[in-house]
């Protein structure tokens, strides 16, 4: 079943990069922006568990459990995946 906008549902980031995609709904996502702490860590205290809200079939966001947001949207067909090793 598809997400309902405006619904939170619990959800994990990928974190260890920076916070720069997700796959949520099926879908994948790119932070926008993307979120680290300049060298393509995440930030000190960011933590990857939290919830995500679909605000729009093209906007989402997620908030840790510690309150840190960040703002996705569905990336773009042809825009290449984020990779992170």
């Amino acid at each position: 079943m598809p997400a309902v906008v405006g619904r939170a549902y619990e959800h994990t980031l990928v974190i260890h990069c920076g916070v720069r995609f997700t796959v949520f709904d099926g879908r994948d996502w790119v932070a926008d922006p993307p979120i680290d702490d300049g060298s393509g860590n995440p930030p000190p205290g960011w933590t990857g568990a939290g919830t995500m809200v679909l605000l729009r079939p093209d906007r989402a966001r997620f908030t840790s459990v510690d309150g840190d947001v960040a703002e996705f949207r569905p990336r773009a067909p042809g825009e290449p995946p984020f990779f992170c090793a």
